[in-house]
């Protein structure tokens, strides 16, 4: 037996889509640039991660030292807040695992999108340390083995700094208020 199929495809659009697509990712990238949000895709089976331009600026890094590996987060993580971010990340993947209502992709994959930003310092090549704020989703295959994570990051070292000094300002104008023999 055999069977012969034909298939037919109109093909002019596909230039209008290309074109659409490339805007579509400019305004992408122009949008993460005005945010300073980096977003960042990792794969826990092969450890390859995928950074956007602006995880780049966060981190410090230059492209070409990037070696694209997600064991090398750790490295740039505060030493401090390792355990913290170990233990996010694992709880990302039980909680998408555990939870009864969860979005299921076509090809059988699962996440579950729930905001949980989670503040914690990177240390960058020249040794400054930075705040940042970032936040992921793990997508399970149908197994519910770990296929990936998908996340963003946003450095917050200066809003960090302006609350800290305001609270210091806040701080000292309560004690001027209560002893007026000190100075602001």
């Amino acid at each position: 037996e055999s069977y012969t199929g034909v298939f037919s495809s109109d093909a002019s659009n596909l230039p209008e889509a290309d074109t659409s697509s490339r805007l579509v990712e400019a305004r992408l990238r122009q949008a993460q640039y005005l945010a300073g949000l980096g977003v960042w895709e990792w794969n826990p089976v092969n450890d390859d991660v995928v950074w956007s331009e602006e995880m780049f600026k966060i981190y410090g890094i230059h492209p070409e030292s990037f070696t694209g590996k997600g064991s090398d987060y750790f490295g740039y993580t505060h030493p401090d807040d390792r355990a913290t971010q170990d233990f996010n990340i694992r709880k990302s993947f039980h909680y998408v695992t555990s939870v009864s209502h969860r979005a299921v992709t076509p090809d059988g994959s699962s996440t579950s999108i729930r905001l949980d930003p989670q503040k914690f310092r990177i240390i960058r090549p020249d040794g400054s340390v930075r705040t940042v704020m970032g936040d992921a989703v793990a997508v399970v295959d149908k197994d519910n083995n770990p296929k990936s994570m998908l996340g963003t990051l946003i450095d917050i070292t200066d809003r960090v700094i302006a609350e800290q000094e305001k609270a210091e300002f806040d701080a000292r104008s309560s004690a001027a208020w209560r002893n007026p023999e000190i100075r602001l």
